[in-house]
């Protein structure tokens, strides 16, 4: 798959969109109709590697159905889940009269991090518990896998990405409120924010942002004294 055809395609869409959809960010800004353009269209080209990650979770959902939960997996599945979520609201705030409500908000915020979180975090966990688990494997035999099987791992990164999701939807609940009040109030008043938005804000950031450490902390517990036995097992060897 990563040396076919549709794979250098989608690269393809993915390094052109690096390099122009920066434009879809400055709509609101006095600039050349042609810039506007061409980030509008390249970003709607995200729908084809959404098509694509539609896909491949259909795929990778009916064949985990009946398999044993194994946290590498469970890593991969997330973090094609949050691909599917991104790349979906990249496509929607591009549309211009959605991102100007958007634009300076903290769904932006929300957005963002979940890609950096959602995706590539959830990648390097992935990794780093295959690489973890074949070690010990290659040293220990395959018994040593059930201890990235348990419970308590599988918990952590259910609980991870459920903290992870209440946060950025919250980030978005909080950018969309702001934006459409924004948008109705302006240009003739000053814009002021709900008084429940501001009253529940600080509380939901802390509780989510408390929950996510929490989790990550929690995964880390048990990665880290594996990964010390790997590199214990590598030096007496």
């Amino acid at each position: 798959y990563g040396h076919s055809p549709t794979a250098y395609a989608l690269f393809g869409v993915g390094l052109l969109n690096s390099f122009t959809n920066f434009g879809h960010h400055s709509y609101h800004l006095p600039q050349s109709e042609a810039v506007k353009w061409i980030a509008f269209v390249v970003s709607m080209l995200e729908i084809i590697i959404l098509v694509r990650a539609v896909s491949d979770l259909w795929a990778l959902v009916r064949i985990s159905e009946d398999e044993p939960f194994c946290a590498t997996r469970a890593c991969f599945v997330a973090a094609k889940y949050w691909s599917v979520a991104i790349v979906g609201s990249a496509v929607l705030i591009s549309v211009p009269p959605l991102n100007a409500i958007i634009h300076g908000t903290y769904a932006v915020t929300g957005h963002a991090m979940g890609a950096t979180i959602g995706i590539d975090t959830m990648i390097l966990l992935g990794a780093v518990i295959w690489i973890v688990s074949e070690f010990l494997t290659m040293r220990n035999g395959s018994d040593t896998r059930r201890s990235l099987r348990g419970r308590d791992i599988r918990w952590s990164v259910i609980g991870l990405n459920l903290s992870v999701a209440l946060l950025v939807s919250w980030l978005h609940v909080d950018g969309i409120v702001t934006g459409v009040t924004r948008m109705r109030l302006a240009p003739t008043a000053t814009y002021i924010p709900p008084n429940w938005l501001g009253a529940s804000s600080g509380a939901m950031f802390t509780i989510t942002g408390i929950m996510v450490f929490g989790f990550f902390l929690l995964v880390l517990i048990k990665l880290t004294p594996l990964a010390f036995q790997s590199f214990r097992a590598r030096d007496v060897a």
